[in-house]
């Protein structure tokens, strides 16, 4: 993962995506670095079906296929959007292409009740997410997790601010899935 990774953020996403689990927060807390503990948060939390690793060369396809064998995996999710995606990118360089389908598969978790996230690990891939919209709060609170919406990549220096005002204008909106 990336150079100076945060180990209080690992640390604090390991409680916030696997809060059952305190068995992987104790393995991320026990590692000597932050690059040690971005490490391990990784692999555990993989290792649980609580997050896949994508890079920007993977086929959008692979990319659904391997976030709906999340446990966390949002039930009431659309994908009514899919094809009229894959016409919208047909010809497109795959990094364009995984962009779009990012946005576009973080808009319909958030319509339904749940975030999309990613830990920045600065490089070019990351591993990928869910957690009920309404802790989008304490996601944009924790250095290295970010919500996945459309403008998300533009605006990572003000992404939690954008995110923020999503959540002030529709808390209202968010219901936690039923399980």
């Amino acid at each position: 993962m990336g150079s100076d990774f945060d180990h209080e953020s690992a640390i604090a996403i390991a409680e916030l995506l696997a809060p059952d689990r305190l068995d992987i927060a104790a393995s991320v807390r026990a590692a000597p670095t932050g690059d040690d503990a971005s490490a391990v948060l990784s692999e555990r939390l993989q290792d649980a079906e609580l997050l896949t690793y994508f890079d920007w060369a993977s086929r959008p396809a692979d990319c659904r296929e391997w976030m709906q064998d999340l446990r966390s995996y949002p039930s009431a999710m659309s994908w009514d959007w899919w094809q009229d995606f894959l016409e919208e990118v047909d010809g497109l360089d795959p990094g364009e292409t995984n962009e779009r389908f990012l946005e576009r598969a973080g808009d319909a978790c958030l319509s339904a009740g749940t975030a999309l996230i990613t830990i920045d690990s600065g490089s070019d891939g990351g591993d990928f997410g869910f957690t009920p919209a309404s802790n989008v709060q304490r996601v944009v609170a924790i250095p290295n997790l970010h919500v996945v919406k459309t403008g998300w990549q533009d605006s990572k220096s003000g992404h939690s601010a954008d995110i923020r005002e999503w959540a002030r204008q529709n808390a209202h909106k968010v219901t936690e899935p039923s399980s």
